[in-house]
Formats: C-alpha cells, structure tokens, sequence
C-alpha cells in the first residue's frame, strides 16, 4: 500500500509541475502577472503569415498590411480588407484627418467606408500615367507629406496631391524615404541621399555613399539613417556638408551586429530598432538601452518587418510570423514615460467602445459594419453625427450586435455593458459581462438606439458607443390603411343610408348597420386585450364578463345608428 501512495505522490507532482507554465499563462492573460508580449497568430488574424505594416486610426483600431491584403483588428475580431488581385498590402500611413493609405505590389490606395460602414480598399492606380501604371513592384514606404501621400516602391516615387499622382523614377532602385524639416528625402541606389524638390532628386551633400533600408525622422525633425557600413547616422537638414552628419549612436553594438530593416522614433523621445533574427531594440534619446524584445521576452518569431507605436505608448511589431503587442510600461498602465515624467502625472488617454456589426439574424443580413462616415468612400468617424439613420423593413425585427474596444493590452478581461433605448429602459437595467455580442428578437417597429460601455481591469470606462436605427411600420399598421379602414366603415353607412332613402333593399340596409357597429368593436376589443388581461389577472371568467358588459354597448350603438339614418331618410322621393 504504502509504493501505491508514494507512487500516487509522484504522479500528482508531475501533473502539477506540468500544468505549472498553463496555469502562468492563465494569470498572464488575465493580466495577474505583467507581460511583456502579446502574440497574435495567423491562425488568430485570418490573414497570411507575413505582416508588413501597421497603423491605427483615430478610432482606436488596428490595421497592418498584410499578405493577404489589410487586416482590421477591434481587440476582439479580425477581418480581412483584400486589395485587387490579391495583391499584399506592404506599406501604410495615416494622415491627420483619419485617411488610411496603403502601397501593395503594385497597388496604391487608401481605405474608406462603403454604404454599410464597412472599410473597403480603393484603388488610385487609375490616376498613374499610363506607362507607369502597371509598375508591378511592392511599394516598400508611404510617407504622408504636408499636400499630399508619397509612395514608394522598388523603381518609382509615386507622388499623390490634388487628385493626381506625378512619377518619380529611380537612378537604380530605391531604398528608403522619410519627410523631415519640410522636405522629402529618398535614398537611391545610384546618388544615395537625395532630396525630392519638382520631381526631382537633388544628391544631399556628404550622402552621396549612403544606403539604407532604415530612413526616419526624428522629434528634433533630423533624418537617422542606419547605413549598411557607415553604421548609424544622423543627418540634420539645417546644416551643410560633412558638418551636417553626426555619428552619436556608433556605439550601440545591436545596430552593428544586426540588419535593421524597420526604426522609428518614440512618443518619449526614444527609438526602437527592428532587425532581422534578433527582435527589437529599445533606446533612450542618448542611445542608453531601455529594453529588447525577442524570443527570450516571448516574441513568437524576431524577424521584425514594421514598428509601430500605439496610443497607448506600446509597441505593435509585424513579424514573419504575424503580430506581436510588445508592452513598453512595466506598470501595466499603458502610459509612456513622457507622459509620467515630471511633477505631474497626466492621464492615458480615455479608451473607446465601439460597435462593430449589426447583423439580422435569420436573414443574414449585414446592415453596419462598423464606420461611420459622412458620405459613402469618406472618412471613417468615430461618432455617428451626420450618419444616415439606417431604416429597416418591420420583417427585420430580430439583430445580432458585435461590439469591442480599444483596450488591447487587457482585451481578455474587458468588461462591456449594453442596453437597447426603445426596448430596455435605461442603463440602470443593464449589468456588466465579458460576452462581446447581444441579441434581440422580435422587436417591435419603432425607433432604437444601441448604447455600449466598456470597462478596463482598473475600472476606467470607455467612451460610450451608439448606434440608432428605424425598424418601418407595416402597411397594415401605417396612417393611411387606419384611415382607409374609416372609409370603409363611413362607405357602409353611406350606403345604407342611400337604400333607406331610396325605399329598397332593407335587409341590405340592416346588415350594413350591423357591419359598420361590428366592425370598429373588434377592432376596439383587440386593442384592449392586453388592458383587459391585466384587470382579469388572465381569469377566464372575469375576462369573458368584462367583455360580454362591452358587447352590450353594440345594441345601443346600433339604435343611434337607426335613429340617425332615419332623420335622413324622413323625406323619400315620391
């Protein structure tokens, strides 16, 4: 006996030391222990594995450029924005008033809303002179520019403004662009650093040698270029000649020792560094390193292709092998150091919740999808002020809607609170749950409106989410059929009337009486039903005796209608 318990004290060892790394994984998702990264598979995006790009719009959702075209991320659900011919999405931008622009092989464009709020991809090729337009390459960069979008690809500068794109084409191939200090600035494998001016590149002074595939503006509006053997260097546009190049960041050994492909600058000041095998660096303004994100720190796969930071201050990279939320605030509070630095502490910027689909339920019906917009191919809103309030037949009564939030870095412990205006009364009845979908059924015509609140592990609450819509009248419910019903009723006594008057048809007469008393007493009784319902407590008898002392209104009702007949029939033609 005693081998058999020791036996079993062994096994339940084991078992706890091999549920131990689940159960983490359990207290890291619902953010007990800090993380560090978040993995998003290709199995969890629906896209291809590759990632190239990424941008988020003022909403607060997330898109990357993708292989198998724009990925559309709410923190909850991941939808697939295709390109034309399948094309990859390889670049992308967003300007300041909302407009995602993206470059794929062969392809440029930007995302708008269709009809039914929902982002479509459209394309400005058409606008390419002819014998460009079939350019075939992958555009590497887009850059937003003060009057317009630059696109950058292998063998051409794509430079869009007024509703036309001018062509700029390269002395070898391109490598890089970047906008600083007023200017656009490409490398070129035939005159190295080059500034753009007319369509035009003019060689940079002392640049002639560089080539680099990791071009950024910094805060201070200078140019960091990684050279492929000159190391890091940083070129400010105010100065002239060799003077204006500065070797500050030679000494970091993570830009020697490594491909950098992707960099950019950071909210605080600070850079992150992307390379090829061996994740992301982050530094501080004087270089110092603050972090460094690979396999070791959780990253699925370190070949960094894109860094992009976040509202948040965090860090979203695209991978070989989908997309990782690298998390740039040991507090958990997603705030950056900039913000948390000096005598006062300033707020993370409030959260959003939004809703993302509204869908009929048996019909398959897909009526929002998401955006809101001021007209359709405009720009995605996040209020739906100026949208078209959305009008459904009375057959829509019954809805399914999705609904999520900005809250990437908690999204597993978001709670939401919904309620329906024109059918739930009011917030008070509603309650907190983790569940991302309601659905409501058998609605009655009128007017709604969805209200949505989200709220964060720490208890902030969202901004609110709206959406209002009409389900129409039936005809049989409408004005003008109530008021034909009336006619009907005043034709039968009109009728009667004219028989009376006319001597003939007495019989006749009688039962037009009878109808047009029977008529709007059915009609009175079927609307009272439920009032009546409500006195009887549902008691058979008490509901037939309620309703038998209505039915003797119909007998005097008839005597008025006789009486009144007859006063107009005193005088019959002789």
């Amino acid at each position: 006996m005693g081998r058999i318990i020791h036996a079993f004290v062994l096994v339940y060892a084991g078992l706890c030391l091999f549920m131990a790394p689940s159960i983490y994984s359990q207290e890291d998702s619902l953010g007990v222990d800090p993380w560090q990264v978040r993995n998003f598979s290709p199995k969890d995006s629906g896209g291809l594995p590759r990632n190239w790009a990424a941008v988020q719009d003022h909403r607060g959702i997330m898109y990357f450029g993708n292989s198998a075209g724009v990925l559309e991320f709410d923190s909850t659900a991941w939808n697939v924005i295709p390109l034309p011919n399948q094309a990859a999405a390889t670049s992308m931008a967003i300007d300041p008033s909302g407009r995602i622009y993206t470059g794929g092989r062969g392809e440029i464009g930007y995302l708008a809303p269709n009809a039914k709020g929902q982002m479509v991809y459209v394309s400005l090729v058409p606008l390419i002179p002819d014998e460009f337009r079939a350019f075939g390459d992958a555009v590497i960069q887009t850059v937003l520019l003060p009057d317009g979008v630059a696109f950058l690809s292998d063998h051409y500068l794509f430079l869009y403004r007024d509703n036309r794109v001018d062509v700029v084409a390269s002395q070898d191939h391109f490598f890089s662009c970047a906008f600083a200090a007023g200017a656009l600035y490409v490398i070129d494998g035939g005159l190295g650093l080059s500034r753009i001016s007319n369509r035009e590149m003019l060689p940079v002074e002392g640049g002639e040698a560089l080539r680099s595939y990791a071009l950024f503006a910094t805060v201070e509006d200078h140019l960091f270029i990684l050279d492929f053997t000159a190391g890091a260097v940083v070129y400010d546009p105010a100065q002239q000649g060799t003077s204006a190049f500065s070797t500050r960041f030679q000494a970091l050994h993570f830009l020697k020792d490594n491909t950098i492909i992707s960099a950019i600058s950071l909210q605080d000041g600070g850079y992150a560094f992307g390379s090829i095998k061996h994740g992301v660096l982050v530094v501080d303004r004087d270089g110092n390193t603050t972090g460094l994100f690979d396999r070791t720190k959780g990253l699925v796969n370190s070949d960094i292709n894109h860094i992009f930071q976040n509202s948040r201050g965090n860090l979203w990279l695209s991978l070989n092998q989908g997309v990782a939320l690298a998390n740039l605030s040991p507090d958990q509070t997603g705030e950056t150091a900039a913000q948390v630095a000096g005598s006062g502490r300033v707020e993370s910027p409030p959260f959003t919740a939004y809703i993302r689909k509204c869908e009929g339920i048996f019909d398959d019906a897909l009526v929002f999808a998401g955006a809101y917009y001021d007209s359709i191919g405009g720009i995605q809103q996040q209020d739906p002020a100026g949208w078209p309030l959305i009008t459904v037949p009375y057959t829509y009564n019954a809805f399914r809607f999705t609904f999520s939030s900005s809250e990437f870095e908690n999204a597993n412990d978001v709670a939401y609170m919904c309620y329906l205006e024109g059918l739930e009364l009011d917030v008070e009845n509603a309650s907190w749950s983790k569940r991302t979908y309601r659905e409501f059924t058998n609605l009655y015509w009128g007017n709604y409106t969805l209200h949505v609140l989200a709220r964060n592990p720490a208890g902030d609450i969202s901004r609110e989410a709206v959406f209002s819509f009409v389900i129409s009248t039936p005809w049989y419910e409408s004005l003008w059929f109530a008021l034909a019903q009336v006619a009907f009723v005043l034709m039968l006594l009109v009728f009667s009337a004219l028989l009376n008057r006319a001597g003939k048809g007495e019989k006749t007469s009688e039962t037009l009486v009878v109808l047009s008393v029977l008529i709007p007493f059915e009609y009175a009784l079927n609307s009272m039903e439920s009032v009546i319902g409500i006195y009887t407590s549902e008691i058979a008898f008490f509901t037939v005796l309620i309703t038998v002392i209505i039915s003797m209104m119909l007998h005097p009702a008839e005597d008025l209608i006789h009486m009144t007949l007859r006063r107009i029939t005193m005088k019959k033609p002789s």
